[in-house]
């Protein structure tokens, strides 16, 4: 994610892509818009982690493979890149 946070910090338009990572606390900065997450798909007891850890705090899915990154798709990589396109242009 550094790369991401160097490109916003230049006012580079970025995509990004969270799995068990909050994108509302991590995402770079004014840039949550265009981060793509399923969290609503995590397991109950990630959601329950993702509630009350801090922000530091080593993350690990309980979930093998993690269900709230599997549920993203190509597609919506493809689509949220077009998004951040269009609004450049």
């Amino acid at each position: 994610t550094g790369s991401a946070h160097i490109a916003a910090a230049v006012g580079t338009k970025v995509v990004t892509v969270f799995g068990r990572s909050n994108p509302v606390r991590l995402a770079p900065y004014g840039q949550s818009h265009h981060a793509i997450h399923h969290r609503e798909k995590c397991a109950e007891v990630c959601r329950k982690f993702h509630e009350t850890s801090p922000i530091n705090v080593k993350q690990k899915c309980f979930a093998l493979p993690p269900s709230c990154l599997a549920a993203i798709t190509a597609e919506e990589v493809v689509e949220m890149c077009r998004k951040v396109v269009d609004e450049v242009l």
